[in-house]
């Protein structure tokens, strides 16, 4: 075998040049995923799911068309995935907002809920559109809400349930309150045409102030 090694000046040997090392050209399954899921869900925002092929996917996302297959058993499976993935962030920032706040200050944990609720989905109007077409979508389980359920509603329950225990406001039924609450918001969404984004988020935080502490 040929020595690679070099005679350096005073006599010493220096090893040759190394060989580059290879990058692995197989994607971790998760990167895969992920890049199949930001290509799918470009694709059905722009020309809806229906019209949306698994091949376009694939090629959008520039892997093997067998890669989603791997990942996915359906397009709607895709689907679900996108749906799971907007609701766990969402989860996951209505903790670590409401979170900050301290426990025993419950009506600002109720306006903190509320201004979360509104951004996040005022944000993602055009996600919300595509993954939620009824209410029974909310309730999809997540790493944040792994027993399935409206998270936002359990969460808001949970609030709601706090303060009446501490004289806050007194409600007839807690969760009862806060599904009316969660699915009005949304409501308030759809029907904001032509109405100013900061208007409306101050008129539904008034609005959800009013009917909660109206209560006591």
């Amino acid at each position: 075998m040929a020595d690679s090694s070099r005679a350096a000046p005073g006599g010493a040997r220096t090893a040759g040049p190394r060989r580059a090392t290879k990058a692995p050209r197989t994607k971790p399954a998760e990167v895969r995923r992920a890049e199949l899921m930001a290509a799918a869900e470009r694709l059905f925002l722009s020309q809806g799911v229906e019209a949306t092929t698994v091949a376009q996917i694939t090629r959008a996302a520039g892997v093997a068309k067998g890669s989603f297959y791997l990942q996915f058993t359906t397009r709607d499976e895709l689907l679900s995935a996108l749906r799971r993935r907007f609701l766990d962030d969402y989860l996951e920032e209505l903790d670590a907002v409401v979170g900050e706040v301290p426990e025993d200050h419950h009506a600002a944990r109720l306006a903190v809920w509320t201004a979360v609720t509104l951004s996040v989905f005022l944000d993602g109007a055009a996600q919300r559109g595509l993954l939620f077409a009824a209410p029974g979508d909310y309730a999809a389980p997540t790493p944040a809400s792994p027993g399935g359920g409206n998270g936002a509603v359990e969460r808001l329950t949970a609030l709601l349930e706090a303060g009446a225990r501490a004289g806050t406001w007194r409600l007839p039924a807690a969760r009862a309150t806060a599904v009316f609450l969660f699915h009005g918001l949304l409501g308030l969404l759809d029907d904001r045409a032509g109405v100013d984004r900061e208007a409306l988020e101050e008129a539904a935080m008034a609005l959800v102030e009013r009917l909660v502490l109206a209560s006591d």
